[in-house]
């Protein structure tokens, strides 16, 4: 699978997107300054035919490893 990036504005938000069979997978990420950090919001978006069917399904399946992935992308960064 291949994903494109399709909106970028430098330190506030990113979202890439990946299609899958008939899906298209939005993956978006939202950075805000809060006191001590950064505060990352994601949200997964599934669009296309039969994404009301499939979504509930696939989406849980697809984010459900996102805090294992943002951890370790949080502790590289750190270690950069």
């Amino acid at each position: 699978m291949t994903s494109k990036v399709v909106e970028f504005v430098p330190g506030l938000r990113y979202a890439d997107e990946t299609e899958f069979n008939d899906l298209v997978l939005r993956f978006a990420h939202q950075f805000e300054k809060v006191e001590g950090g950064t505060k990352i919001t994601h949200r997964l978006t599934i669009s296309g035919d039969g994404s009301d069917q499939v979504g509930p399904e696939i989406g849980p399946q697809i984010s459900a490893d996102f805090p294992d992935q943002m951890d370790a992308l949080i502790a590289e960064a750190r270690n950069a």
